[in-house]
């Protein structure tokens, strides 16, 4: 859980500078999944073309993780604080989702709705040739493509907590000695 003295909606075009011109008076409690177990989602390259975007799939809360109800009960537990004293005297109404929004089944579609993510990681897991779910290898290679690796944060098995800088730098750092070694540098 994050608290944020301005109103919050993600990461989106645009975000610094509202951020410089924000609305004072303003709390966002940012609901952070830090640790899912979910690791389903996909990359698919549409096209040849290098600068093509690939298609992002996150998948987010599958029926094999129970994020989704992690989600809902940290959104419960923030509402909760918020209406007590002495925090409930600076709270004049809540936008999102909105005081009328109770049931856990309405909770759980507004958080499909607005649930958002900017660490997609584990759709090309690095790891030994036995696990059939490994793509690339201790190497950043990718399985049965000549002269192709992979070195960004897709590689990790599992999602991280919080901010993957410091893992996604040191793995970096690895995979480019590794190639370098192989080249002769």
């Amino acid at each position: 859980m994050t608290v944020i003295p301005f109103r919050f909606n993600g990461f989106r075009a645009g975000f610094f500078e509202y951020v410089s011109s924000a609305t004072p008076n303003y709390l966002t409690v940012n609901n952070v999944e830090t640790h899912s177990k979910n690791n389903m989602g996909t990359v698919e390259i549409k096209s040849q073309d290098p600068f093509q975007i690939p298609l992002i799939q996150f998948q987010l809360f599958n029926e094999h993780d129970d994020d989704l109800s992690r989600m809902v009960q940290n959104l419960q537990y923030v509402r909760k604080l918020l209406n007590r004293k002495p925090l409930s005297k600076y709270i004049e109404e809540e936008v999102s989702p909105g005081s009328n929004v109770t049931s856990t089944a309405d909770l759980e579609e507004h958080v499909r709705k607005n649930a958002w993510g900017h660490h997609g990681c584990c759709s090309a897991k690095m790891g030994s040739s036995a696990d059939k779910m490994a793509v690339v290898d201790s190497k950043g290679r990718v399985r049965n493509i000549k002269n192709l690796r992979i070195i960004d944060i897709s590689i990790f098995p599992i999602a991280m907590g919080w901010f993957p800088t410091l893992p996604i730098y040191l793995a970096s750092e690895k995979l480019a000695d590794d190639i370098a070694t192989h080249y002769g540098r």
